[in-house]
């Protein structure tokens, strides 16, 4: 259903707010014959994070905390991509590399207990949270499984990306047709398709200019996903597949749909061209996500909770756009 009534106050969503359990928390959710392997684990694991060796790190669980935080900034709902570590993950989620075959029972076990988390994190505020399910790419059928546990358990907010940086060479690039069974499996549950900025990039090792190429190229790494998906046609051969791109820059719709109508690949019969459609309303990119009085009508409850928004009119806010960073932001690591 579409919004159509006029508000006069913002509806601020976070498009990019992240969660996760605590190791405590994971354990209860994994596969009882890991929990050996798990405690091993977890005696080894040395967190790199100071800002998660605190109280701060209970922004990711705690209900409570979270919600004092994002109301003090206007915030009423959020999309929740993952954050801390699963279990038997080498370093913080979203960025760690795609398992290894030896590392991949132990990684998808991790994943697993991190989306029956989530559900459950979700439930305790469904109307207001979407959540983010994980899936890998290295076993096909194991994919597919996990994308039918996230449609079914209302994990709205769809999957996010397996992203496979270059010097993955145990696993098939994005733009290979080894995929389509998952992409038609996502056409055919509705559930769109998640890729996050900051990943991809290759392994830079320890060398001192390790952190400088990083940075530099990062952009590029993280915008790749996109163009792969492109160029093999994806998206001809699945046209009713939702793509959603965070934190990845501009520029992924300014040059590419050009280039797009130069390249024309094999694969993409006719060429693949990206439809650049007017800027969507908030109620609009909100539908079917978030409930409709969320998103535009005024609801007393959420207007009490966003007292700094009543003192003018405002216009719509892009669920999309970012906001300035205030006091209480909850960062990447937070």
């Amino acid at each position: 259903m579409t919004v159509k009534q006029a508000t006069d106050r913002y509806t601020i969503i976070t498009a990019d707010s992240h969660c996760g359990g605590s190791h405590a928390q994971y354990r209860e959710y994994l596969d009882p014959k890991y929990h050996d392997d798990f405690d091993a684990w977890r005696g080894k694991y040395k967190n790199p994070f100071k800002d998660l060796r605190d109280n701060r790190r209970m922004r990711n669980w705690d209900s409570e905390v979270r919600w004092q935080q994002e109301e003090s900034d206007g915030v009423v709902a959020e999309v929740l991509f993952p954050n801390t570590v699963p279990p038997f993950f080498p370093s913080f989620v979203l960025f760690a590399r795609p398992p290894k075959p030896e590392e991949y029972e132990h990684r998808l076990a991790g994943i697993r207990a991190h989306n029956r988390w989530l559900v459950d994190f979700v439930g305790e505020c469904p109307e207001r949270r979407a959540g983010i399910g994980q899936i890998f790419v290295n076993d096909i059928d194991d994919a597919i499984k996990d994308l039918r546990f996230i449609k079914k358990n209302g994990l709205r907010g769809g999957a996010l990306m397996p992203t496979i940086p270059p010097d993955v060479t145990w696993l098939k690039p994005l733009y290979s047709k080894a995929y389509d069974k998952v992409w038609a499996e996502m056409q055919e549950l509705d559930i769109p398709l998640n890729a996050h900025g900051g990943t991809g990039s290759p392994n830079y090792g320890k060398d001192a200019v390790a952190d400088l190429l990083y940075a530099s190229e990062v952009s590029f790494y993280g915008q790749r996903p996109f163009v792969h998906l492109l160029l093999s046609g994806v998206f001809e051969r699945f046209p009713r597949l939702k793509f959603v791109m965070t934190e990845m820059g501009c520029m992924v719709a300014g040059p590419h749909p050009q280039h797009g109508q130069l390249v024309r690949p094999s694969a993409c019969r006719p060429p693949g061209r990206v439809a650049l459609q007017r800027r969507p309303r908030a109620a609009e990119v909100g539908d079917g996500v978030f409930p409709a009085e969320l998103l535009g009508r005024r609801e007393p409850t959420w207007s009490r909770r966003c007292r700094g928004a009543r003192r003018a009119r405002y216009r719509p806010v892009h669920v999309g756009q970012r906001l300035p960073a205030r006091r209480g932001h909850l960062s990447v690591h937070a």
